[in-house]
């Protein structure tokens, strides 16, 4: 039941952000597909960490875009708590570091001239884009420390001991962890995030690699950057691919690079979050060595 709820939510959230996009219209299309599409009935059913990831991924995407438009404590609460719960939903959510660097890059290069910062006791408006910078940098280090609280309430403060599943030492684990072994022993040797956190972490990058993977007919330890693409085309209902099409080909007619919205943004800055997660997620997927199910290309549907 807990899943279905999941689910339901992820449609709400897909409600409101294409309501800001596109108005009631726009939304009430946009949430037709997605409570019509076989993916999301199939798998919000089950009890797996897919939806719960491709939902805290949307938040998370989601509130710090919010947060980098006006720096407030709300939306800094807000988008600390998103990060938190993206990070306990599933171990990818380390993928949304790039995104949020590629939002602040987009946000200082195409946003608004002017980052208003309100709080209780300061209202201030930074012009300069090197002020900018700093201060979103900033801000999004304090929602990182927010999210690690999330992590540390997560697991209930408890983090001195290993899972009652840690088959593997430490050692080993950490040996076959890729270019994050430094970072995972630093945090675990000055007991940044629980240790059990730490240890699952350093166990998914040690076991990503070298997956038995079944495409086109063919079993093995093998990867494919054709693997997601065609699950895509044929999991998805052909109605849904002929409105992507569609939208592609009214993007493309509207010349939205060289238009220029009322604000002085290009007419495709509010989608640059989404393209972001595209960009980066679709672009990990491509290149990943887990070629075992359509589920895991699930967050790049909104």
């Amino acid at each position: 039941g807990m899943f279905l709820l999941l689910g339901v939510a992820r449609g709400a959230v897909l409600f409101l952000w294409s309501l800001r996009l596109h108005g009631p219209g726009g939304a009430l299309f946009s949430v037709s597909l997605f409570v019509f599409c076989p993916n999301i009935l199939a798998h919000s059913q089950l009890i797996t960490s897919d939806i719960a990831f491709s939902l805290t991924l949307l938040l998370a995407v989601a509130s710090l875009w919010w947060l980098y438009q006006r720096l407030t404590w709300p939306r800094l609460l807000v988008g600390g708590l998103c990060l938190g719960l993206l990070a306990l939903a599933k171990m990818s959510a380390i993928l949304v570091l790039p995104m949020l660097v590629l939002m602040m890059a987009g946000r200082l290069g195409y946003g608004p001239a002017v980052l208003e910062i309100r709080g209780p006791f300061v209202t201030h408006a930074l012009s300069s884009r090197l002020s900018q910078g700093l201060a979103l940098g900033l801000a999004s280090l304090i929602a990182g420390l927010l999210a690690l609280g999330v992590i540390w309430l997560g697991h209930g403060f408890q983090g001195g001991s290993l899972p009652s599943s840690a088959y593997f030492a430490w050692e080993e684990q950490l040996g076959h962890s890729g270019f994050l072994c430094p970072l995972i022993h630093w945090a675990k040797e000055l007991g940044l995030a629980p240790q059990s956190y730490l240890y699952g972490l350093a166990h998914t990058l040690a076991y990503a690699v070298n997956r038995p993977t079944f495409f086109a007919g063919h079993y093995g330890i093998f990867s494919s950057p054709w693997f997601f693409p065609y699950a895509v085309l044929v999991k998805t209902p052909l109605a849904t691919l002929l409105v992507f099409l569609l939208g592609i080909l009214g993007l493309v007619r509207r010349r939205p690079l060289t238009s220029r919205s009322g604000t002085g943004t290009p007419a495709w800055y509010p989608l640059l979050p989404l393209l972001i997660l595209i960009l980066v997620y679709g672009g990990f997927a491509l290149t990943a060595s887990i070629n075992i199910g359509h589920r895991h290309i699930l967050p790049i549907y909104p």
